[in-house]
C-alpha cells in the first residue's frame, strides 16, 4: 500500500513540474519578446513608439512576486485566497464524512437517470456563463461534480466537462453576458444585448457538441466502472446530523448562487461575485462541518491541512499572471496589438474576421479580465472592420468567441489550473482528453463567423 501511494505522489510531482516547465517557457519566451520588440502606448487610440523602455533581469526574476503588487492585482489576490478557502473548506468536509455521505445520497437516487444528469447539469452550466457571466464563481462546485461523476461510473473528465467546459461554453456563447457581451456592444456603440439569435444559436451548436463528447465518452468510462458502482450505491445509511448538514450547506451556498444570478440585473453585485461565493461557501463549510459534530479543533486542523495541500497551485497562478506582468511593465503589450492590427489590414474580409478571432485568442494568453480585453482591443479592431463593412455585431462575436473558448485551454488561467487542482487532473492529461472538443468548437465557431458574415448579420 505504502510502495502505491510513493508511486501516486511521484506521479503527481512530475505532472506538477511539467505544468511549471510549460509556464516557464511562456514566461521566457515573453521576456525574449522584450529584446526584439520595440516599446509603444496607445493614446486616444494612437500607437507611439518609446524611446529607452527596458525590462530589467532582476524584474523578470522576481515579476511572480511583484505582479502582487501591480495594477489590477486585486482579483488575483482574491482568487488566491479564494483558492486557499476551497481547499480548506473540502478538507473539512471530507474529515467529517460530509463528502462521502452526499456523495451516497445523490448516487443512490439519480443512479438509473446519470445519463441525464449529463445534459440537464451542462445546461445548468451554460446558461450560468451565458445569462449570468459566471466562469470563475463555479470552481466551488467542480469536485462535487467530479466526485458525483465518479460515483456514477463515469471520471473526474467526465465532472469537468459538465462544470467546466459547460460554463466555459455559456460564457462564450454569451447571449446576454454582462461582462463580454454587454461591454463590448456599449464600446462598439450597438443596442445593448442586439444580435441575440446569433448568439442563441452558437449557445445551442455548443450544447450539442459538448453533450455529445461526453456521453461517448460517459459510456466508454462506464464499461469499466459499473460493477464498482452498484457497490457503492448498496452501502449508504442515512444519518439525521449528515442530512441536516447537506440542508444547510446547500441552502447557504444557493444563497451566494442566487446573488451571482441576481448580479446580472443588480449591476452593484457584479464585482463582488467572487466574494460572495467565497464567503458563501466559507461560511456553508464550516456550518456543515459543525452540524456533522466534527469539533472545533479537528475543523481548524483540517482546514489548515486542505489550505497547506492547495500552496504548489498558487506559485502556478503567481507564474502564469507574471506573463502579462512583463508585457505591461516593459511596453510591450500593445506594441504586441499594433504589430497586429498591421496584418490585418491586408486581409480579405473573410479572413479578417477570423483573424480578429485569432487576436483576441492570443490576447487572452496575456489579459484575462473580458472586460479589460475589451477596453484594450474593441477600439483598435472595430475601425478597420468598418473599412471591410464588417458589422460591429459580427466585431463582438468575434471578440466574445476568443475571451470565452480560450478560458479553458491556456495553462495561464487561474481558473483552469485552480479547477485541474481540485479534479486531481493535469493539464497535459486534459489537453489530450479534450483537444478534439476545442479543434470542433474552434471550427464550428470559426464557421458561424464566416456564415455571419455571409448573411449580413449585425
Amino acid at each position: 500500500m505504502e510502495e502505491k501511494k510513493n508511486k501516486l505522489e511521484s506521479i503527481s510531482l512530475k505532472s506538477y513540474l511539467s505544468s511549471i516547465i510549460i509556464i516557464l517557457c511562456l514566461m521566457i519566451a515573453t521576456y525574449a519578446l522584450t529584446f526584439v520588440m520595440p516599446a509603444g502606448q496607445y493614446v486616444n487610440e494612437q500607437y507611439h513608439v518609446l524611446e529607452d523602455v527596458s525590462f530589467p533581469f532582476y524584474r523578470f526574476l522576481l515579476s511572480p512576486i511583484l505582479v502582487l503588487g501591480s495594477d489590477g492585482n486585486t482579483l488575483l489576490i482574491a482568487i488566491l485566497v479564494f483558492l486557499l478557502v476551497i481547499g480548506g473548506v473540502f478538507e473539512a468536509l471530507t474529515r467529517c464524512n460530509f463528502m462521502e455521505y452526499l456523495l451516497k445520497k445523490l448516487v443512490k437516487k439519480f443512479y438509473k437517470r446519470r445519463y441525464s444528469i449529463i445534459y440537464v447539469i451542462v445546461l445548468f452550466f451554460m446558461l450560468l456563463g451565458s445569462f449570468v457571466g459566471s466562469f470563475e464563481e463555479v470552481i466551488p462546485m467542480i469536485p462535487f461534480v467530479c466526485a458525483l461523476c465518479v460515483s456514477l461510473g463515469f471520471d473526474n473528465m467526465i465532472g469537468l466537462g459538465i462544470s467546466l467546459l459547460a460554463v466555459g461554453g455559456g460564457f462564450a456563447s454569451g447571449i446576454m453576458n454582462p461582462f463580454t457581451v454587454g461591454i463590448a456592444q456599449q464600446i462598439a456603440e450597438v443596442p445593448l444585448f442586439s444580435g441575440a439569435w446569433m448568439r442563441i444559436l452558437t449557445f445551442g451548436v455548443i450544447y450539442l457538441l459538448l453533450t455529445t463528447f461526453l456521453l461517448n465518452r460517459a459510456k466508454r468510462v462506464e464499461k469499466q466502472n459499473g460493477a464498482a458502482v452498484k457497490e457503492f450505491e448498496v452501502d449508504f445509511v442515512k444519518g439525521k446530523n449528515l442530512d441536516r448538514a447537506v440542508l444547510l450547506f446547500g441552502l447557504i451556498l444557493g444563497t451566494g448562487l442566487l446573488l451571482c444570478v441576481a448580479s446580472a440585473v443588480i449591476t452593484v453585485l457584479q464585482d463582488y461575485t467572487l466574494i460572495i461565493i467565497a464567503l458563501c461557501f466559507l461560511v456553508g463549510g464550516i456550518t456543515a462541518s459543525l452540524t456533522a459534530k466534527m469539533s472545533g479543533k479537528d475543523l481548524l486542523k483540517a482546514f489548515g491541512k486542505g489550505a497547506f495541500i492547495m500552496l504548489p497551485s498558487l506559485l502556478l497562478i503567481l507564474l502564469a499572471s507574471s506573463i502579462k506582468f512583463i508585457l505591461v511593465e516593459s511596453c510591450r503589450l500593445d506594441s504586441l496589438v499594433y504589430q497586429l492590427m498591421k496584418v490585418a489590414g491586408g486581409l480579405s474580409p473573410y479572413l479578417l474576421i477570423l483573424f480578429i478571432y485569432l487576436v483576441v485568442l492570443l490576447t487572452e494568453l496575456f489579459i484575462a479580465s473580458g472586460s479589460a480585453k475589451a477596453f484594450l482591443l474593441i477600439p483598435l479592431i472595430l475601425p478597420i472592420a468598418s473599412a471591410f463593412d464588417i458589422p460591429a455585431n459580427l466585431v463582438v462575436l468575434a471578440y466574445i468567441f476568443g475571451d470565452g473558448f480560450a478560458n479553458y485551454i491556456y495553462p495561464t488561467d487561474a481558473a483552469l489550473l485552480i479547477s485541474l487542482k481540485l479534479s486531481d487532473y493535469t493539464y497535459v492529461k486534459y489537453m489530450k482528453d479534450t483537444w478534439i472538443y476545442h479543434l470542433l468548437s474552434f471550427l464550428l465557431t470559426c464557421g458561424i463567423l464566416l456564415f455571419g458574415l455571409a448573411v449580413g448579420y449585425h
